[in-house]
C-alpha cells in the first residue's frame, strides 16, 4: 500500500488535545464563485480555522512580457459531500528579476485537515523562495536553484509539522502534494513531491511532462510532501511556457504510464500559443479558462478539486516559427487500442 496512512471518518478528534488554532492571512475572494454558498468564516466543529480559499489570481511583467494567472476550485464532489476544498495555488512574481514562482498543493483526502497542510505548503514555499530569490544576483544557475528548491521544501514540510504540533494531531492529518516552479523567462526549475504535474512548452515547439506522478502500490494512493525520499528536483531549458495542475485536471489531458503518459494538446493550447500582450488580456485568459473548469460538462467528467496554473513568455510565443500539431484522429485511434490492450488484460484474468 501507498505512503499514506488512513484516517476513519469520526476517528480524527481522538488525535486532538484541545482546540488551538491559528489565524490565517488569506484572502477572501468570493468562494461562493465556485461553491455557490455564501462566504463565511470557516471554523469547524472543533475550534479549527480553516484558511479560506483564494480562487484566483493573475500577473504580468511588461518590460519581460511574462504572465501568469491561477485557478482553483472546489470540485463537484466536495460541493456535494460539504467537504473544503483541499486544493490550494499561488504566483508571486519578481518584476524586477523577471522571475515568476508558482506553486500547487492538493490536500491528500483521507486526512481531515488536509487543506490546512496545503494551505501552509503553498504559501511557505513561495514566501521563502521569494525572500531568497530577491537576495540573489541573476543570472539564475542550476545549482543555486537546487539549493533554494531544497531550502524552499524543507521550510513547506517543517511549516505543516509545526502546524501540526500547534493543533496538537499527528502531521499525518495535514498531508499534501506540493509543487514548486520557478521560471526565469527561459528555465523551469521545479521541485515535485506528489501525483500533480507540470507541462511544458519548448522553444523548438515539443512539448512534454516534466514532472512525475508520485502514487503509491495503488493508484489513489500518493507519496505526499511529507515522504522526502520521494521528492523531485529538475530544470528544464528552453521553456516557452508551463501549464500546473493538481491531480484531478492533470489526470483529465494526460494520460497515465500505460498510455506512455500521452497528452491531450487541445485542452492546453491556447495558454501554449496565444499572446497576451496586457493584464487585461491575462485577466480574460484566467476569466475564460474558469468558465471551462466550472463547467457543467467539465464538472460531469472531473469532480475532485480543481486547480489550474499557467505561466507563459509571451516575447517568446511571439518568436515560434513552429507550433505543435495535434492529430486528434490518432489520438482516437489510440484511445480505442488502449481500451482494447485493458479489457483482454481483464478477460484473460477473469
Amino acid at each position: 500500500m501507498g505512503f499514506v496512512q488512513r484516517i476513519k471518518k469520526g476517528g480524527w478528534p481522538d488525535l486532538r488535545r484541545n482546540r488551538l488554532y491559528q489565524e490565517f492571512l488569506c484572502s477572501a475572494e468570493s468562494e461562493r464563485e465556485n461553491v455557490g454558498e455564501e462566504l463565511t468564516d470557516d471554523i469547524d466543529e472543533y475550534g479549527i480555522r480553516h484558511p479560506l480559499l483564494k480562487p484566483s489570481t493573475i500577473c504580468f511583467v511588461h518590460e519581460k512580457s511574462l504572465s501568469a494567472y491561477n485557478i482553483t476550485q472546489r470540485g463537484k464532489s466536495h460541493i456535494e459531500l460539504g467537504v473544503r476544498c483541499q486544493d490550494r495555488s499561488g504566483i508571486r512574481i519578481l518584476s524586477k528579476k523577471g522571475i515568476v514562482i508558482s506553486a500547487i498543493a492538493d490536500g491528500v483526502g483521507s486526512c481531515a485537515l488536509s487543506d490546512i497542510g496545503a494551505d501552509c505548503a503553498v504559501n511557505t514555499s513561495l514566501d521563502s523562495l521569494e525572500a531568497q530569490l530577491e537576495q540573489i544576483e541573476m543570472p539564475l544557475t542550476g545549482n543555486i536553484m537546487g539549493k533554494l528548491l531544497r531550502i524552499a521544501m524543507n521550510e513547506a514540510y517543517d511549516s505543516v509539522k509545526t502546524k501540526a504540533d500547534e493543533l496538537e494531531v499527528l502531521m499525518y492529518a495535514l498531508q499534501s502534494t506540493l509543487t514548486i516552479g520557478v521560471y526565469d523567462g527561459d528555465v523551469l526549475y521545479v521541485a515535485h513531491a506528489g501525483d500533480d504535474g507540470v507541462v511544458a512548452l519548448l522553444q523548438d515547439g515539443r512539448y512534454c511532462m516534466v514532472t512525475v506522478r508520485h502514487k503509491g502500490d495503488i493508484e489513489s494512493s500518493v507519496y505526499p510532501l511529507q515522504s522526502k525520499s520521494t521528492w523531485q528536483f529538475g530544470m528544464t531549458k528552453n521553456v516557452v511556457a508551463y501549464v500546473m495542475c493538481t491531480d484531478g485536471v492533470l489526470d483529465g489531458f494526460v494520460r497515465n504510464r500505460y498510455e506512455n503518459e500521452r497528452i491531450y494538446y487541445p485542452f492546453i493550447m491556447s495558454d501554449f500559443e496565444g499572446v497576451l500582450k496586457s493584464e487585461i488580456d491575462v485577466k480574460n485568459a484566467c476569466e475564460e479558462r474558469s468558465r471551462i473548469l466550472a463547467s457543467e460538462e467539465y464538472r460531469n467528467l472531473v469532480t475532485d478539486d480543481l486547480t489550474y496554473l499557467a505561466v507563459k513568455n509571451n516575447k517568446h510565443i511571439e518568436d515560434m516559427s513552429k507550433f505543435p500539431e495535434f492529430d486528434k484522429q490518432k489520438w482516437e485511434d489510440d484511445t480505442v487500442k488502449y481500451t482494447n490492450e485493458r479489457e483482454q488484460a481483464l478477460s484473460s484474468i477473469f
